[in-house]
């Protein structure tokens, strides 16, 4: 409210007493009238004295009521420290005066309802009526004709109707006049048997407008519908238990009911810390720099709502002044939760697996049936409370849905509403495009929430709504990991398989505007399935709803959610949603599926490199999310800025492309956690980031980790502060021992890394261990390549680009560049120094020889896991840097070099003299495919392989996208030459050594083409492409890439291979023979080498490099 609004209060008081006294003895006959005709349970608000001036009441605000406990206070300008969340305007329309109210119109002609009860009653044609108080008796079926409208009187009055059918217009308000008084629709009627399966009239308990009706609902604005709390309210404390300090200023009324929203890990029917208060009375906080309106409720809170400097909980309005509700008394479940369930330890990673945790019931509160609104016309619905609304398990009613409107309302909207004790979602749209849900309030509803039903909703703007409180149905939560997690089909008790994982915000399709919302509790905050074709009536499109991008979505939060499965998350992009061979839909909510994110609409196919497009996200907070903050099972995501507070894991990515900047995360801020008995800290993990492997690529820039990793005397190389990080020790702030900023897959062979992870700008403040990895018990394959390149060294330490790559036992003599290489000892790793050689990089190579190697009972070994120790993957080579300085020892297995497995993946340092490839377990074979090549251009990574003598070769580089009529050369072969600098300065020549060995350059080219024949005379021009090549046709590039905050990953291409067809006796796949003993000198006299890219001469800084003529071997 604005100053004036404070003088007519100081001024007025006799006034509003007067005023106050007329709603009383006006509230007394309306609830006479009622009494006598009502079986229902009349709404338990219509008693508050209702004014019916067309002025609101003023209540007194004095700005000095009380001295403010001690803080800390946070304002709305202060509840962020790395992104910004977005804020509303106050509207224009709050303190205007009415104007142009409907019920004014001279024309309008009074309707008299009906007395005989539960009769139906239709309007006459063509006729506008004004209804000027209510029926006396319940009606049945009330319809309003296409050429007919009726508009309500704006006194207070209550409706108990069986349903509507506004096929003309049903007028309560408008947007310059809004109702003032209390307006109750009551819906009533029994659920019938069998009701998923027969068809009951939309009309039946429910409000229907079908095409060409218009709904217009305006209650009073209430503004904002819920915000955010500026101090804790700790009722532990004693100091003020029912005092809200808010960070804006509300004109929400005494006598009104706010939810006030958890601040515990756990938000569940069975176990959660939401309370429903009755405010007292509110007050405007003029004087505080941090608060904006301090609001007392009638009772105590009894538990603790965070508002401190890393996140506030919400406090949000549930009461309007127009309520449209189901009827008390038949519209509850008969099958509640009985709430005495408890769910498999095993499930949920982070509790002791001697524990139990209580659940929700399976299979519970599947029969409640509420009222519905159903719009398949035109509605603007403002200011209005749906209680007890939403038929579960049936579909086509819910509490609101915009139906079938396409295109064709942009000016249609619900905001400024609430909807609490839903027994089937909140507000729906299907097949609705162009419409607008903003500034909602839903609390306590059953499956998901705010929901684009079908996937092809698109251009809708989904804003500032509050969702809290989600329940999802069927059965208990899903165990297992990625396609662990079981697939759910309709059945009698779940029309719907996804709502299995039911969350606040259901978004299969991101082209629509999703910002400023908040998601509370659910299985997750925001969830975005995979849709491989749309649902229901679109299912024949041919079309993915999951290859469209995020068209806005901007500062939306998540909390408390991502509690009730091993890999659910506050914002999961994932599972898959689809039609089985049966035509029922079914859902997995686990990684079995994939998204392909274009720049325009795909009518079938992937999209091509030239359409990817990015899911951008921005300005993100999250906090009490169990087990991730961000989860897909998909690629290219942009996600810049983003805080997250309490959390479990940063993210993980399952696929391609992921960039997150701005990034700051606490992993724990000392808050006490609000936590269930059984939860168990020492299981729950502290780290931050989580590398996966095989495929993916990863950016992380300019971002903070705050104490994170286990605080633990063996980890305090870089921090020995007694506060960093967290302890594990089992208390409400503290993290499982294995615990760490950066944490790496490494437990298996089947998904070895490429060049995967980049990092730049990384600030650590307060943590404890930053490295660690799976199994470091044992000394994986996995493990053995790990990369990542520190473009600046702020991750490492070092201050310079850094390398940073296994520092393990058997790989140390592969990774360790030189002396100067630093041991990081909690992972290990090795920090090599970018700038320590001229032409460093990282490479990684994939080699093909022989399926008997690579199928193992059927089963390709990169399908198959190897778990654990190295030798479950049996060595089939060996891979080592040329030179003295790698010369091994055989009483030394740290210096044997890098074991070559069945799956055939390498990485390593480019630069350098080159690799020596040796295949020591059945010979060297006769063809080799070397593909997935990952080569910096501007690094060359010489190979050489060893052969018995008098081998001859065969070497062919070929592009399988390729077209030689169009320019382009598909395929080049190798010549041999006799001078081994020729290999390097060419790309397309190899050299045999006297002792048999073949060395060739090995280059990254392109899938599409490794030439040009411009001529088109089949004679064309090998290239060997650098980072600015050309791509072919729309390609931009021709060599494929990653990059973002000025770092780049090289991205392999799947459809380009060098093949070496060795020509030697042995009637098998391998050469036999003896392979020569082969450990070069590379250096030339008076050098010796000092790392696997330099020589020296001995205590001086003249050196020699691969790439100066100097190379000593012949």
């Amino acid at each position: 409210m604005n100053k004036k609004h404070y003088i007519f209060a100081r001024r007025g008081a006799l006034g509003l007493l007067i005023f106050s006294f007329v709603g009383i003895i006006w509230t007394l006959v309306a609830k006479k009238d009622s009494s006598e005709v009502s079986a229902h349970k009349a709404f338990d608000t219509l008693d508050q004295d209702v004014p019916t001036s067309s002025t609101p009441p003023v209540i007194p605000l004095p700005t000095d009521w009380m001295d403010y406990p001690p803080g800390p206070y946070i304002g709305a300008d202060a509840n962020t420290e790395m992104i910004i969340l977005p804020t509303l305007p106050v509207p224009d329309s709050l303190n205007a005066p009415r104007t142009n109210c409907p019920w004014d119109d001279s024309t309008l002609v009074d309707w008299d309802p009906p007395t005989r009860p539960y009769q139906d009653a239709t309007l006459p044609a063509n006729a506008r009526l004004i209804m000027r108080r209510a029926p006396s008796v319940e009606l049945g079926i009330l319809t309003i004709p296409e050429t007919s409208e009726l508009v309500l009187l704006d006194v207070p009055m209550e409706l108990f109707v069986q349903g509507m059918v506004v096929a003309g217009t049903l007028t309560l308000g408008s947007e310059s006049c809004p109702m003032l008084n209390k307006v109750v629709i009551t819906l009533f009627g029994e659920r019938p048997d069998n009701v998923r399966y027969q068809s009951v009239s939309p009309s039946y308990k429910g409000i229907h407008v079908p095409t060409g009706g218009d709904l217009q609902l305006h209650g009073k604005t209430y503004f904002p519908t819920w915000t955010r709390l500026a101090r804790t309210v700790d009722p532990k404390r004693g100091d003020s238990p029912n005092v809200l300090f808010l960070q804006e200023e509300v004109n929400w009324e005494p006598g009104q009911q706010i939810v006030v929203i958890t601040s515990a890990i756990k938000d569940s029917r069975d176990w959660h810390q939401n309370e429903i208060r009755t405010i007292e009375s509110v007050y405007t906080a003029s004087n505080h720099p941090e608060v904006a309106a301090v609001v007392t409720v009638t009772e105590p809170l009894e538990y603790r709502h965070v508002g401190h400097a890393s996140y506030q909980t919400e406090v949000g309005l549930l009461t309007r002044n127009i309520v449209i509700q189901g009827a008390a008394d038949d519209s509850e479940p008969s099958d509640p939760d009985p709430l005495n369930c408890t769910i498999d330890p095993g499930q949920l990673y982070y509790l002791g697996y001697d524990k139990t945790m209580g659940a929700p019931c399976p299979y519970t509160e599947t029969t409640g049936y509420g009222g519905h609104i159903l719009v398949e016309g035109e509605a603007q619905v403002e200011g209005v409370e749906l209680v007890r609304m939403g038929q579960t398990n049936v579909q086509e009613r819910y509490p609101f849905q915009f139906r079938m409107l396409g295109d064709n309302c942009p000016h249609c909207y619900i905001r400024r509403s609430s909807v609490h004790r839903s027994y089937y979602r909140g507000i729906v749209l299907e097949g609705t495009n162009v419409t607008t849900v903003t500034e909602n309030v839903a609390y306590d509803v059953i499956g998901y929430c705010y929901m684009l039903k079908d996937g092809v909703e698109e251009n809708n703007t989904i804003s500032f709504n509050l969702g809290a409180h989600i329940h999802w149905l069927g059965p208990e939560p899903s165990g297992g990991v990625g396609r662990d997690i079981p697939t759910y089909v309709e059945e009698e008790k779940l029309a719907f398989p996804p709502d299995t994982s039911a969350s606040a915000f259901f978004l299969p399709n991101a082209w629509n505007t999703v910002v400023g919302n908040v998601a509370v509790g659910g299985w997750a905050g925001f969830h975005s399935p995979n849709m491989k074709t749309p649902l229901n009536s679109f299912r024949e499109w041919d079309w993915s709803p999951s290859t469209r991008p995020a068209l806005l979505w901007d500062g939306n939060t998540a909390h408390s959610t991502a509690f009730w499965q091993k890999e659910s998350s506050a914002f999961y992009v994932g599972g898959f949603i689809e039609y089985d061979n049966n035509g029922r839909i079914e859902c997995g909510p686990g990684n079995a599926s994939k998204r392909d994110t274009c720049e325009t609409r795909k009518l079938s196919g992937d999209c091509k490199p030239y359409e990817f497009a990015s899911f951008r996200i921005t300005n993100t907070k999250v906090f009490l999310a169990t087990v991730y903050v961000w989860y897909s099972h998909t690629g290219r995501f942009d996600i810049v800025g983003l805080e997250a507070h309490d959390t479990g894991s940063m993210q993980k990515q399952s696929d391609n492309r992921f960039w997150m900047d701005q990034i700051l995360h606490v992993c724990r801020s000392g808050e006490q956690l609000e936590l269930p008995d059984e939860f168990n800290t020492e299981e729950w993990t502290g780290s931050s980031m989580y590398f996966q492997t095989e495929g993916y690529k990863y950016i992380i820039s300019n971002s903070i980790f705050r104490n994170c990793g286990v605080r633990d005397d063996k980890y305090n190389q870089y921090d020995n502060s007694p506060t960093r990080g967290c302890p594990a020790d089992g208390s409400n702030t503290g993290c499982k021992a294995g615990s760490a900023v950066f944490y790496f897959t490494s437990f298996k062979d089947n998904l070895l890394p490429e060049i995967n992870e980049a990092t730049t700008n990384i600030t650590y403040e307060n943590c404890g261990r930053r490295f660690m990895s799976t199994y470091e018990e044992y000394e994986t394959n996995m493990a053995m390549r790990e990369c990542w390149i520190d473009a600046d060294g702020s991750t490492s330490g070092l201050g310079e680009p850094t390398f940073i790559v296994s520092g393990t036992n058997r790989s140390k003599a592969w990774w360790r560049a030189d002396d100067e290489a630093v041991l990081e000892p909690q992972r290990p790793l090795y920090f090599i120094k970018k700038n320590d050689g001229p032409k460093r990089s990282l490479a990684h190579v994939r080699m093909r020889w022989d399926d008997s190697v690579h199928l193992q009972d059927g089963q390709a070994y990169d399908e198959r896991y190897c778990y654990q120790k190295a030798l479950n993957c049996p060595e089939q080579g060996v891979l080592r840097h040329l030179g003295k300085f790698f010369t091994p020892d055989s009483s030394d297995y740290s210096t044997f070099g890098l074991p070559i497995t069945p799956v055939g993946k390498v990485t390593g340092l480019s630069g350098g003299y080159g690799w020596l490839l040796e295949f020591n377990r059945y010979g060297a074979p006769k063809e080799l495919t070397l593909d997935r090549m990952e080569i910096d251009p501007d690094s060359v990574l010489m190979v050489t392989i060893k052969y018995p003598r008098g081998t001859t070769f065969n070497i062919r580089a070929n592009a399988r996208i390729c077209l030689e009529s169009r320019g382009y050369i598909c395929t080049e072969v190798f010549e041999q030459t006799d001078n081994i600098d020729d290999v390097r300065t060419f790309g397309n020549k190899y050299y045999i050594h006297s002792n048999g060995f073949l060395t060739l350059r090995l280059i990254q080219t392109s899938a599409r083409f490794v030439g040009y024949d411009a001529d088109g005379d089949g004679q064309g021009e090998w290239v060997i492409p650098g980072w600015d090549t050309p791509g072919k046709d729309q390609y931009e590039f021709a060599l494929e890439r990653f990059e973002r905050a000025g770092v780049r990953l090289p991205q392999f291409p799947y459809d380009a291979k060098l093949t070496i067809e060795a020509n030697c006796a042995g009637s098998g796949m391998y050469c036999s023979g003896d392979l020569a003993s082969y450990d070069p000198d590379v250096c030339p006299s008076g050098y010796t080498q000092v790392g696997y890219d330099r020589c020296c001469r001995n205590g001086t800084k003249d050196c020699k490099y691969p790439d100066d003529g100097s190379l000593n071997f012949r």
